[in-house]
This record gives structure tokens, sequence and C-alpha cells, in this order.
């Protein structure tokens, strides 16, 4: 009797523990996802690009419903966004007990990179690709994104400190390339801008933010007339000091 009353109390408890997970799965299991978007789009409305892309997050977060929310975090989420597309992952907020709360925002044509085919492969200002399309024509306003030759990547990493000083990328910069200049010196970085001139960073990746704010600088001395050619370039010794060569061949130590 004594082991009868053990086993019964044993399977009770079990029992007592089953329903207990099962009613805890059925009150955390995710019900609600949220998905908020920021758009960075024109007054008149969010592109028709940003909309089909949260549209198809909507549509792939569908698949956590009926989840255990405890087991959801912010990389089980982001697998589920399109890493390309017109939308990135800003936050992703659990409200308990059933509730997913996801943020994304828009992502903005910034560069293009000229493929064989004649087709630009388009990228965002981060310099992380978006889409490839027929023609370099911005998806927002219909100018042209900015033609990037070389690293993406590290272009756009320089001309975030572009924009610290000049306005935005695209509406002064027609090109951004990457050359080889020499095995001592390193590769230049030159921003064609529209007005005619260009701002070459020699050895780019030494000094990037310093040399932007130089050449910005020499770029605002100039008369107006001077800036429509020729080139400004900003290089560094091997102690760090920072020299301008403006359009007429003058060298400055800044």
């Amino acid at each position: 009797m004594k082991y009868v009353r053990k086993a019964i109390v044993i399977i009770l408890a079990a029992i007592f523990l089953a329903a207990v997970a099962i009613g805890a799965s059925v009150i955390l299991a995710v019900r609600n996802i949220n998905v908020a978007a920021v758009s960075y789009s024109s007054d008149a409305g969010d592109s028709t690009e940003f909309t089909s892309s949260v549209n198809e997050i909507k549509s792939s977060l569908s698949s956590i419903s009926g989840k255990n929310i405890l087991g959801i975090d912010e990389d089980d989420v982001n697998a589920l966004i399109p890493q390309d597309g017109y939308a990135r992952l800003v936050s992703v907020e659990k409200v308990y007990p059933c509730t997913v709360n996801v943020t994304v925002e828009e992502r903005l044509e910034t560069f293009a990179s000229l493929n064989e085919d004649g087709s630009y492969d388009i990228y965002d200002e981060s310099g992380e690709y978006i889409t490839t399309k027929d023609g370099n024509v911005n998806n927002l306003d219909g100018c042209p994104n900015v033609v990037a030759d070389g690293d993406v990547a590290e272009i756009a990493a320089a001309a975030a400190y572009f924009n610290q000083n000049f306005s935005a990328l695209r509406s002064v910069a027609e090109s951004v390339t990457i050359t080889e200049y020499s095995v001592d010196n390193g590769d230049v970085l030159a921003f064609k801008l529209y007005c005619g001139i260009t701002l070459r960073l020699v050895d780019y990746t030494e000094y990037t933010q310093e040399k932007v704010a130089a050449l910005y600088s020499a770029f605002c001395s100039l008369e107006d007339y001077d800036k429509t050619r020729g080139e400004i370039s900003c290089h560094s010794d091997a102690g760090g000091n920072l020299y301008v060569t403006l359009p007429d061949g003058s060298i400055s130590r800044v």
C-alpha cells in the first residue's frame, strides 16, 4: 500500500507538471507579431520597394507564430529577414506573454557599381548590397546614385566622413573611385564632384577623417571658378602630418 501511495503521488505530480508545461506553452505561444516600419521616403508616401520588402518580412515572420516566446531571440528574427532588399532590422522586443514587436527601417539607395553586362549593383549608405537594376536611377528621386568603382564597403566608410563636412553625398558627388597609387603611398580614394573638381585622399585608409576635413577646408577656400576643374589632394607623411595640394600645384601643411 505504501508503494502504491508513492506511485500515485508520482503520477499526480507528473500529470501536474505536464499540465503546467502545456499551459505555459499555450500562454507563452506567440500570437501577436507587430512590424513597425521606419521610412525615410518623401512625404508623398513610402517607396513601393520598401513597402514590398516590409510585406515580405511580415510574411516571413508569420512562421514564428505559435512558437514559445522564450525560445525566440533577435537572431531568430534576423534570420527571417532578407539581407538584401529595401528594409533592415532595427530591433526586436518581446512583450510577455505572447507578443513580438519588430522594427525595421528603410535602406536608401546611395551607391551604384557598374557590371560587365551594363546593369548596376545598388548599395545603401553603409555599402551593403540592396538589389541589381538595369540603370543607375535612384528609386526615390530618379537621380543617379553615386557611381562606386572599388570596394563599396570601404568607399561607404570614407563617405561617412565626407557627409560630416559636405551636404548629402548624392547631391554633390558624381562618383567615388579607388585607384592604385604606389606601393609606398597606398591607394587613392577620389571623389569626383558635380561642380567639376576631384578630391583625392592619398593612402585613404590612413587618417581618413582628418584628410576629408582637410580637403573640405581647402575646397571651401577656393574661388567658385576654381571649384569647377582640377584636383585637390591630401596626403600624410610618416609622422602623420597632413599636406594639401591645390589645383594650382601649391602644397601646404595642414
